[in-house]
């Protein structure tokens, strides 16, 4: 199912509503879909394919693959030909992993020909998205062997940037403080060494860490978005946000201005090896664009997938786009590269665009922020592994207590250890009878008294 030209014949759901409007319907984006990259995504377990199915809906090629085929209920508009089942014989009828990673790994090892047919048939996208939600069993166990095929095989076909990038995305989620699932903790932990083992080795491109719990806060904040009279819950606004920011930098190339960025300036964002994040912000009614401090802001208080060091930048980009009749002064211009520079850390890959777009009125501009760090902040990564030990020794007192009370009940048990009296059965056969033997009882009349 290859990226469909007009919107009108998108299923996108509340994500529409969403779209800022340089990125909608009679946009120059939209008279330009047939020039956009050629993007084709891959969802892994529940989690991943929640959050990839949102993004598909823009028509997007993708693959699910899962070890449970009722968590594809939901995502109808996904081709049931690209939906793969991990299948493992031993376990009989049984499905999913009950968010054990262990065994979304092992049956990912034992349907390994699956990956490798799959990584065959993305190889000649120009770029490749990756999701998975990592406090997950199936999508989380299944990472490390989808990686190794699908960057292999990418290597083969020659498919990375001239700068020797891998052209492959991760869009990983983190769970919600919440969880009290030790396991879960574990899991995003071990997920989190696997990215960044990828990323190390330069065998991934950036990974979009999208922090479940910072979702929710912001979500907390904003309006309820509401679609077809029913509310969203916090997680679903996420997957819609994710799917909406994402689409909305892949236009950023379709668009025209003063300055533009193409999708090589785009791709090579995208493919820099680290954890990035996407940032934007939609201002109304300033005469004139204070350019520090929007991009200040931008990068500062408009975080919403997660909190990096965009100080210590890998690389990084930025985009102002405006209505045609509120244009830029030149001193704004010439401020946006070296403003943004200063913030990111002077990262070695920076690039900027100032667009125009006639769908935008104009009082309003959008600016999006893009960055890459080499590794999650320390503080994010402490506060998972103490969610893990907290989790991990609360279960492990709850066990104790069963323990403690299972011993007060020490003597309680002999009942089931003392053989019943009862008589052995015994078959009589007619050898074993002799007459002399046999007394036949007397007939007696039973009254009311007998009883």
């Amino acid at each position: 199912m290859p990226l469909k030209f007009s919107f009108r014949d998108m299923k996108l759901g509340a994500i529409y509503s969403q779209l800022a409007p340089f990125a909608k319907g009679g946009s120059e984006a939209e008279a330009r879909l047939k020039d956009m990259l050629d993007l084709q995504i891959i969802t892994l377990g529940q989690g991943g394919g929640r959050l990839g199915a949102e993004l598909a809906r823009f028509g997007f090629d993708s693959w699910m693959v899962n070890s449970a085929s009722s968590d594809w209920s939901e995502q109808n508009w996904i081709d049931d030909g690209r939906k793969i089942l991990l299948t493992d014989p031993e376990r009989g009828k049984l499905e999913g992993t009950a968010k054990n990673a262990g065994i979304g790994h092992m049956i990912a090892q034992k349907n390994v020909q699956e990956f490798k047919k799959l990584a065959l048939e993305t190889q000649d996208a120009d770029f490749l998205i990756v999701k998975v939600a990592l406090g997950g069993g199936t999508g989380n166990g299944s990472l490390l062997t989808a990686l190794e095929w699908i960057s292999k095989v990418r290597d083969m076909a020659s498919m990375r940037t001239e700068r020797g990038n891998a052209t492959i995305m991760v869009v990983a989620s983190i769970p919600s403080r919440d969880e009290a699932n030790p396991e879960i903790w574990r899991n995003t932990l071990s997920g989190i060494k696997v990215l960044q083992d990828f990323i190390d080795n330069k065998k991934i491109g950036t990974v979009l860490p999208v922090d479940n719990e910072f979702m929710r806060n912001f979500y907390e904040r904003e309006q309820p978005l509401v679609h077809q009279q029913r509310t969203l819950s916090a997680l679903d606004y996420s997957n819609v946000i994710v799917a909406r920011t994402l689409f909305e930098a892949l236009c950023i190339p379709l668009l025209g201005g003063q300055v533009a960025m193409d999708y090589t300036e785009l791709v090579e964002i995208f493919s820099t090896p680290g954890w990035m994040t996407i940032n934007r912000a939609e201002i109304h009614n300033q005469e004139e664009l204070n350019v520090p401090l929007t991009i200040d802001s931008l990068f500062k208080q408009n975080e919403v997938f997660a909190s990096l060091e965009v100080a210590k930048s890998l690389a990084g980009g930025i985009a102002v786009i405006t209505g045609p009749r509120r244009k830029l002064s030149a001193a704004s211009i010439d401020s946006i590269k070296p403003t943004t520079n200063e913030l990111l850390g002077r990262p070695p890959v920076l690039h900027t665009a100032v667009l125009e777009s006639n769908s935008i009125n104009d009082n309003t501009s959008y600016v999006l922020g893009m960055s890459v760090t080499p590794s999650l902040p320390e503080t994010l990564l402490d506060t998972l592994m103490q969610r893990y030990q907290q989790e991990k020794e609360r279960r492990e007192q709850l066990e104790a207590a069963a323990r403690q009370t299972n011993s007060k009940l020490t003597g309680f048990d002999d009942v089931f250890s003392q053989a019943a009296a009862t008589s052995q059965k015994k078959r009589i056969t007619l050898d074993e009878l002799e007459l002399g033997d046999v007394q036949p009882a007397p007939k007696k009349r039973i009254s009311i008294e007998d009883l």
